[in-house]
């Protein structure tokens, strides 16, 4: 007889120590050659953990009680030194007519990882060194054809089509629909992000000049852009960030004390009034609008089903442009440049599998950076200064798996 049409191999993967009660049914069509016309039978494949190169089937022989095997079957198995869980597949053709020449006995390797690799025997011989290159299959990907030839004999080959449905893909170990919607792990990965956020500059010093303090203050705003470039363990990521930020300074104020707060009495209304005897010089410096930030990041994956919720901290150096700080423009020759200011950057994330190793995520950061031009402090005749630039933003994302 000959196989006209297709055999459709779907794979429910569970993992048992036993031979598996969810089997894999196999329809097999065949030709009447007399009567001209289809008839079908199926073969049910049963799976259970390999363990070794002795197959067992004994619990086999009890599904097929007039099969006059014996209990344990010897093959020639594949390199298994890297896979990440195989399983053993037992299936029955022609309900055992030909009893251990029958016995289709397949290997898949990586059996709960996001590709299943099969190793098939078409010529039934149980040794798996000369049958070709394994068959790696996704869910939903494409048929693959494979001729089996029982006994080796050619004029009994039988065409099966080799699949792994894609609305199987729970069933398969890969968690809920990780088909469509697999954590990327064990993988590099590139990544695009963007943010708005909003802060404050501030500083404060003892100024010796006037024997009194003297602080300064700026709101911040800031529009930003990035690329990150990542390593994913399953429950870690590390990587490289880069961030280029726009930056708005708006309504910056220079307080400096020039006396005491003393109250005075009004002489026409006897009013009391206080005079804080400060100095208060508005937008009169000169900032950088634009600085990229770059450096180390790393995070903790905790899983929740399709989401994860990664705390992470990025730390690295800020470049500005210009390079430079104006603090009175008045004075435009008097400028200081910027060194290599450090910055760290905490935050907590969530990210959502879409589908073929990419992500979206979205989250929210607080960044500190040490700001200060170089000199302009030092040309201060100040002490115990103290210096705060604290940024919070929302940052929304995308990444892709690089395979």
């Amino acid at each position: 007889m000959h196989l006209k049409k297709t055999l459709l191999l779907a794979v429910s993967l569970l993992s048992f120590v036993y031979l598996s009660a969810q089997q894999i049914t196999i329809p097999q069509l065949y030709e009447d050659k007399i009567g001209k016309q289809t008839m079908e039978s199926t073969v049910d494949f049963y799976t259970y953990r390999y363990t070794s190169n002795k197959i067992d089937l004994r619990t086999f022989k009890k599904i097929y009680p007039n099969l006059e095997v014996p209990d344990f079957l010897e093959i020639e198995a594949p390199d298994l030194s890297e896979n990440k869980g195989s399983m053993v597949l037992l299936g029955l053709l022609d309900n055992g007519k030909d009893q251990l020449n029958s016995i289709v006995v397949w290997i898949a390797a990586n059996y709960f990882d996001k590709e299943v690799t099969f190793f098939v025997d078409p010529n039934m011989d149980r040794n798996y060194y000369n049958d070709g290159p394994a068959i790696v299959l996704k869910p939903g990907q494409r048929k693959k054809r494979i001729k089996v030839m029982p006994n080796g004999d050619e004029t009994l080959a039988r065409e099966l089509y080799l699949q792994v449905p894609r609305d199987r893909a729970k069933l398969l170990g890969y968690g809920d629909t990780r088909s469509r919607k697999r954590k990327i792990s064990h993988q590099f990965a590139i990544g695009i992000h963007a943010g708005f956020g909003s802060g404050s500059l501030e500083y404060d010093y003892d100024n010796l000049d006037t024997g009194f303090p003297t602080w300064y203050t700026v709101n911040v705003t800031e529009k930003n852009v990035g690329l990150n470039l990542t390593y994913n363990l399953p429950n870690f990521t590390f990587g490289l960030n880069a961030t280029f930020q726009n930056i708005f300074y708006y309504t910056s104020y220079l307080n400096i004390r020039v006396d005491n707060p003393e109250f005075r009495i009004e002489p026409n209304s006897g009013r009391e009034i206080l005079i804080d005897n400060v100095d208060i010089k508005r937008n009169k410096d000169i900032h950088s609008k634009n600085r990229i930030q770059w450096g180390l990041m790393a995070g903790y994956r905790f899983h929740i089903r399709n989401m994860e919720i990664q705390p992470l901290i990025i730390g690295g150096m800020t470049t500005y442009m210009p390079g430079t700080y104006t603090p009175d423009f008045s004075l435009e020759e008097q400028t200081f440049e910027y060194g290599s200011n450090p910055f760290l950057e905490g935050g907590l994330r969530a990210e959502f599998a879409t589908g073929n190793g990419g992500a979206f995520f979205l989250g929210v950061h607080g960044n500190y950076t040490w700001w200060d031009p170089e000199g302009y402090f030092e040309s201060l005749n100040q002490k115990n200064l103290n210096i705060r630039f604290m940024i919070w933003k929302g940052v929304l994302g995308y990444r892709m798996a690089i395979r």
